[in-house]
């Protein structure tokens, strides 16, 4: 597995993170890619290690700034308050500041070099902590989801709101090279009404907007076991209590996402949501020999929605499934095998 292939499927899966909390704030903290890598890391350490972390590693503090971490680190231990590097950089300034005031004109370039560099530094610590994890961690759940599952998957609870909680699980294939195809299903509870929604979203990733059907050996027969599952179930159908105006109930979308074209390229994805019901109407053949078809950026934008559309779109239930009683749900899972028997990584997440 050489570098590129750990940096697309890292890139990947940090879209996948980025999309879930996106939906779990409602559209108002959409994660960074540096937020999703550290959700990655805190949730499952040997899906993406930290010290591998391509994303992670671009975000290293500046040599200034480990200093005073260090620093801070050290003089902490033993001490009855934490000590902060923010502080110990802030009394330097200060210490700085007059020291260049008292210098002569002309012999104080060394001391203006040190007070950028520390400036600098004290920037890098209030940006993080500006960007802190998304989610608030939540040991202590009063109220659990509708559908329980087992509890020895990587899981976390984040709360994000007062009474509004998020379940993410990482449910690993027994194949932990297959790794590439992340999958993502978000459920929505109403505990009151007893009744879920829910979404299943493919990522496959795209070159330069056109993907292969051959770009996965598996690909074609996911789409094949996604569509049998959830368009030729009962999860695309209008249900009795849905509300009158929305678009139709597809549940179930392929997401082809944007690789990283080299190590100084911007992290930004361009992505759309197709629905799995459209995708076979979309293949166009090429000529070109083991390729197979190809679908084209250019000619699926009229049947598809970008990430944030897709996310306010999912959050005020005009798209995704209908409510669902819990039963349906869990017969699905039950006699599909969604949550085993996988030859991909699984991000289920469960807002309750």
């Amino acid at each position: 597995m050489d570098d590129l292939f750990n940096e697309n499927q890292e890139f990947l899966l940090a879209n996948l993170f980025r999309e879930v909390g996106g939906i779990g704030s409602r559209g108002q903290k959409m994660p960074t890619y540096q937020q999703a890598a550290e959700l990655m890391e805190q949730l499952d350490r040997d899906l993406i290690p930290g010290d591998k972390s391509f994303i992670l590693g671009r975000a290293k503090k500046s040599e200034t700034a480990q200093k005073y971490e260090q620093e801070a680190d050290a003089m902490s231990v033993g001490a009855s308050v934490q000590v902060s590097a923010v502080s110990l950089i802030e009394k330097r300034l200060d210490t700085l500041k007059e020291l260049t005031k008292k210098a002569k004109v002309g012999e104080d370039d060394l001391l203006r070099k040190e007070r950028s560099a520390l400036e600098k530094a004290k920037r890098e610590f209030q940006a993080i902590t500006e960007n802190q994890a998304i989610f608030s961690d939540a040991y202590q759940v009063s109220r659990k989801p509708l559908i329980e599952f087992d509890q020895s998957f990587s899981m976390k609870d984040y709360k994000v709101e007062n009474d509004r909680y998020l379940r993410v699980r990482v449910i690993h294939p027994d194949k932990p090279e297959h790794t590439l195809g992340a999958d993502l299903i978000y459920e929505t509870h109403d505990t009151k009404q007893k009744k879920i929604r829910i979404v299943v979203v493919q990522y496959k990733m795209w070159d330069k907007g056109v993907l292969y059907s051959t770009a996965s050996g598996n690909l074609m027969d996911q789409l094949a076991k996604m569509q049998k599952a959830i368009c030729q179930g009962d999860f695309c159908k209008t249900q009795p209590k849905d509300q009158k105006y929305r678009l139709p109930p597809c549940a179930a979308f392929l997401r082809p996402t944007d690789k990283i074209q080299s190590k100084d390229t911007t992290l930004r994805s361009r992505s759309l949501h197709l629905p799995i019901c459209a995708v076979n109407d979309l293949w166009h053949e090429t000529n070109a020999e083991g390729l197979g078809k190809k679908l084209d950026s250019r000619y699926i934008r009229n049947q598809s929605v970008s990430q944030k559309i897709f996310e306010e779109l999912f959050n005020v239930g005009m798209i995704g499934s209908g409510w669902l009683a819990p039963k349906v749900l869990k017969k699905l899972y039950e006699e599909h095998r969604i949550l085993q028997d996988r030859d991909s990584v699984l991000i289920h997440a469960q807002e309750f």
